[in-house]
């Protein structure tokens, strides 16, 4: 088994490193040091506890980001009034609506009191519109760094989900992924699906101020590559009464499970310093496992839709 299992790694190895050198961890570094700004205008307690809440527990990083937040106590100056075309995005309080003269509606959102906060930063990280903030925003605000993770996490494993379901579908439907598909028709789906999870890694990366590059998360790589194998075992005692790979559903689901679980496990060691050990990682994938066949689900079922669309 062990020499059968050495050609197989050694194999995949190859593979990766293929479709990884299509991948640039310069881009994401360039991505999350572009400039953002974001205006925040009302009372001044609101000013505060908006600014509490993107900057995390410690309220002395606020020294470090005075080029991304812009804090307006109203009445408005002139001078303030100035600065809101410049900023990316505003969030300001419900009784100062009439305060952002010549900003797109997109870019604004409104509170009433602190208790929204929270509804008001999922609904920044929902508009596809603002996306290109994400990773430079949570780089500079610790605050925001959960949500834009769990963001990253979700958009990547739905990802490959869509990729292990449009492929197992076979060729007459066609992978809406194309970027993925170039790489996939010389690489096997294992290696597409890990290049994938590193390009993950880069953006957690980012989103948490770390130096990028292969060197510097050359510890996190080799980890998403040995996970790949582990996947195998693990999807078998979850799906014994299939073979690995058989059906689209437990495939597809097995691929998000496995990429959520790896960011999640990326996501904890930026946080805590400390890497999971394997039956963590086997906790979360069991728990992802659930929510990726509701996933695997759905877009199994509108690939099948959009096809039958197409052909009649």
């Amino acid at each position: 088994m062990a020499n059968n299992l050495m050609p197989a790694k050694a194999k995949l190895l190859t593979q990766v490193w293929h479709a990884m050198k299509q991948l640039n961890p310069d881009n994401v570094a360039a991505e999350a040091r572009r400039s953002v700004r974001v205006g925040i205008v009302g009372p001044v307690e609101m000013l505060r506890e908006v600014a509490a809440e993107l900057i995390g527990e410690n309220i002395d990083a606020f020294d470090g980001v005075g080029d991304v937040l812009l804090l307006m106590p109203t009445p408005l100056d002139p001078a303030a009034y100035a600065e809101l075309p410049s900023c990316d995005i505003i969030i300001r309080s419900t009784q100062d609506e009439a305060n952002s003269p010549g900003v797109p509606s997109a870019r604004i959102f409104s509170l009433t009191s602190s208790s929204e906060i929270p509804d008001v930063i999922k609904a920044i990280l929902s508009n596809h519109e603002l996306a290109y903030t994400q990773i430079p925003l949570a780089r500079a605000l610790p605050g925001l760094r959960n949500a834009v993770s769990q963001e990253t996490i979700q958009t990547v494993s739905v990802e490959n989900a869509i990729f292990v379901a449009s492929t197992s579908l076979g060729n007459i439907i066609p992978n809406p992924l194309q970027a993925l598909t170039g790489i996939a028709e010389s690489l096997g789906d294992l290696a597409v699906l890990t290049a994938n999870q590193v390009r993950m890694l880069f953006a957690l990366a980012a989103i948490h101020d770390q130096e990028l590059g292969y060197n510097k998360q050359s510890p996190q790589i080799l980890s998403i590559v040995g996970a790949a194998f582990g996947w195998r075992s693990i999807a078998r005692e979850l799906v014994s009464h299939l073979p690995f790979g058989g059906g689209v559903v437990p495939k597809a689901a097995i691929a998000f499970a496995g990429t959520w679980a790896v960011g999640d496990g990326i996501v904890y060691y930026y946080t805590t310093g400390r890497r999971m050990t394997r039956a963590e990682m086997k906790d979360r994938f069991q728990n992802a496992y659930d929510k990726g066949k509701e996933a695997a689900s759905t877009i199994s079922a509108k690939l099948k839709e959009t096809y039958r669309t197409k052909t009649q």
